[in-house]
């Protein structure tokens, strides 16, 4: 309403303007008055959490909702997870999120406070420097792949390949096409046709397929959702 009507007024729009308030108060009384007493118990809805601590409804209730719907990889993942209490994300934008995550450190003592523009900003990254918790596993044995996006920069001296991962397929800027996306596969640029969710699914997949004979680890970045 406040958007499209004009901005002159008159009689005719103040009457409307007083309409406008007084339905909108007898809206938010009704929504006061259809909630529980304060200090009323919550509704005893079981609920779960992911192995990254997101929220996810209980198995039960997602049957019920959802006769057709099962989730045994989930509930699988809750029961021998780790389930994070304490969790935050520093900033509300992809970029310095993820140096977070990558460096356990904020976004401002790394250089980056915004995402990653990679023709406004194109030397900028995430310094190879800055040790991460991927390189940490990797000097320890570990097996490293990434698969998806990595938005921490574009040149070479950014590369995932340089911050702790063995193995990289996927996207270096902050986007690509929902379908038939151009990937960085084997080291080279190359057109792959799919959807771009299906795409990263089959190689995070072929990646834990691999014969191995020790520990691996394995980042898969969607784009969508991120």
């Amino acid at each position: 309403f406040w958007c499209i009507r004009s901005s002159r007024k008159g009689p005719t729009l103040e009457i409307i303007d007083m309409l406008i308030l007084i339905a909108f108060t007898v809206v938010l009384m009704v929504a006061e008055l259809s909630l529980p007493p304060r200090g009323a118990p919550d509704a005893p809805v079981q609920r779960e959490r992911s192995a990254a601590g997101t929220p996810v409804a209980g198995s039960h209730y997602i049957r019920n909702a959802y006769p057709d719907a099962h989730t045994p990889n989930m509930d699988r993942l809750f029961r021998e997870g780790a389930y994070l209490v304490n969790s935050f994300t520093t900033t509300p934008v992809c970029s310095p999120s993820r140096a977070s995550l990558m460096a356990s450190r904020y976004g401002t003592e790394l250089g980056i406070t915004d995402w990653i523009h990679p023709r406004r900003e194109p030397e900028l990254g995430l310094d190879p420097a800055v040790v991460t918790w991927p390189e940490v596993l990797q000097q320890n044995g570990y097996a490293t792949g990434l698969v998806g996006k990595w938005h921490l920069g574009v040149p070479q001296q950014y590369h995932p390949t340089r911050t702790g991962f063995d193995y990289f397929m996927g996207f270096l800027e902050g986007g690509t096409k929902v379908k038939d996306p151009v990937l960085e596969k084997d080291g080279q640029k190359q057109k792959i046709e799919g959807l771009t969710v299906d795409i990263i699914t089959d190689h995070a997949v072929d990646f834990l397929k691999q014969d191995r004979d020790k520990p691996f680890l394995l980042c898969v970045h969607y784009r969508a959702p991120h």
